[in-house]
């Protein structure tokens, strides 16, 4: 169990405490749950296999992981359409990020966690 300057942390004092950081750290829009899909999705766009990313994620089926965490990472969908000998004849991949559209970028992520850990 995680504990705080006041005793246990509850679920709710948790998000309460996360919504002043992310207040602080002058990002419009972002919850505990966007830091799980970030950390997902960048372990997706690093090329972890899709077994390993499952289990971190703690999803119960691999089919979730491929739905919502490989269309998050058009540059490596671009990256191995170029490999073939005729990638270029395949298409563009998108350059939207289906998902990843409210999620923190790196700097904004390590901006929330740098506080956060402060707080503790």
């Amino acid at each position: 169990m995680f504990g705080g300057r006041d005793g246990p942390l509850r679920g709710d004092t948790v998000t309460r405490g996360f919504a002043e950081i992310v207040k602080k750290a002058g990002i419009s829009r972002c919850t505990l749950h966007d830091l799980r899909r970030t950390f997902v999705s960048h372990l997706a766009n690093a090329g972890v296999n899709a077994a390993l990313v499952q289990q971190l994620a703690g999803h119960s089926a691999i089919a979730t992981t491929v739905k919502y965490y490989t269309g998050v990472m058009p540059e490596a969908l671009r990256a191995a359409q170029a490999r073939l000998p005729f990638g270029a004849a395949i298409g563009g991949v998108p350059n939207s990020s289906r998902g990843a559209d409210h999620a923190p970028d790196r700097r904004e992520s390590a901006k929330i966690i740098t506080l956060y850990l402060a707080r503790l």
